[in-house]
């Protein structure tokens, strides 16, 4: 498996427990624990969110990271006896890229996230590219799931938490357009 799935899998893992082409922003100044002293925050509403919600990933911070998931995320969660239960990476860092919003105004967007964590076995700083998706939800930005590319030759995976599935069940691959507008018949009701 290729290292960037497996930081994003770690990053954006669903650990268990107990009982789901649009404008772009520039790239944010957003950093944490790279720079000496406190981190910018990003002032892109959408990066903030993006921001805290890793950083209390990074730091195992449960509540906060589920406080910043979708309500429709938070349900599916609870629906399956489970909840969001990010492991903690101490060695993690990451910065923020672009912000892209499908239009004007939308209520949805994609901040690009480049996570460095140092390998303990190799000695070496790998960074890995992943995505935090984000919906609005009255008025707030909120994470309803994170993408990442396992390789160049396939579809990104997508781990959408609106949809989560009980422990066991993994990501689904996102769906490929190219296959998509290949066969229309196949994807019109009759």
């Amino acid at each position: 498996m290729r290292a960037a799935a497996c930081c994003a899998v770690v990053l954006c893992s669903l650990v268990m427990t107990g009982c789901g082409g649009g404008a772009a922003t520039p790239p944010q100044a957003a950093q944490s624990g790279a720079q000496k002293g406190a981190p910018q925050r990003p002032t892109d509403p959408a990066a903030q969110v993006t921001y805290d919600f890793l950083q209390a990933v990074i730091r195992g911070d449960t509540d906060a990271a589920t406080g910043l998931l979708t309500p429709t995320a938070i349900e599916r969660f609870n629906a399956t006896g489970s909840r969001f239960a990010p492991p903690g990476l101490a060695s993690a860092r990451f910065r923020l890229g672009d912000v892209a919003y499908p239009a004007p105004g939308a209520t949805e967007a994609a901040v690009q996230c480049m996570v460095t964590d140092q390998n303990a076995t190799e000695g070496s700083a790998r960074e890995e590219e992943l995505a935090c998706l984000l919906k609005q939800v009255a008025g707030q930005w909120r994470v309803s799931g994170m993408a990442y590319e396992v390789a160049a030759d396939q579809p990104p995976m997508v781990l959408d938490f609106e949809k989560f599935a009980p422990q066991g069940e993994a990501a689904k691959p996102a769906v490929d357009p190219a296959r998509t507008a290949a066969a229309p018949e196949e994807t019109q009701t009759k």
